[in-house]
């Protein structure tokens, strides 16, 4: 990546709780926000709508299933043979039916092209705004496109 830039597709799977267009635009604007503090310019390119095809993939105990199937989507459909792409899915939920945010991203060694995949949501379980949330999952997963790893502590 260079120093300044990350350019991106948003691929936006609707369905149970899925953010809207509106929304999704939303929590970029934040992620945006987030990503200009540190001098890095970020575009979202285009906003491409599809149907979660993965929805009965929906509680936790199956998310690393759902993420690489979605991975899989993208690569071979060809969404990222330009840019990386990011997949905004609907929120998943635990056991006790709590709204779960979090994401995925694969290595890429900053190249152009990756695909980082994390959940959203409008309302929390406990009736607060999601966006803030979403956009922080969303800022963590593109940063991994860029080679952010994880500290340990």
């Amino acid at each position: 990546m260079s120093a300044s830039k990350l350019i991106f597709t948003l691929l936006l799977a609707t369905g149970r709780e899925s953010v809207s267009t509106g929304e999704a635009i939303t929590i970029f604007n934040t992620t945006r926000a987030h990503y200009s503090m540190a001098g890095i310019n970020i575009r979202m390119v285009r906003i491409v709508k599809i149907r979660d095809r993965y929805a009965r993939y929906n509680n936790l105990e199956e998310r690393d299933t759902k993420l690489w199937l979605y991975r899989e989507v993208v690569n071979k459909r060809g969404y990222n043979r330009k840019n990386r792409t990011y997949v905004m899915l609907p929120p998943m939920f635990d056991a006790s039916g709590y709204k779960w945010i979090g994401g995925f991203a694969e290595d890429t060694k900053c190249l152009p092209r990756g695909v980082a995949i994390g959940n959203a949501l409008a309302v929390r379980s406990n009736g607060s705004s999601g966006y803030d949330m979403s956009a922080i999952a969303m800022t963590h997963e593109l940063a991994h496109l860029c080679n952010a790893r994880h500290e340990e502590g």
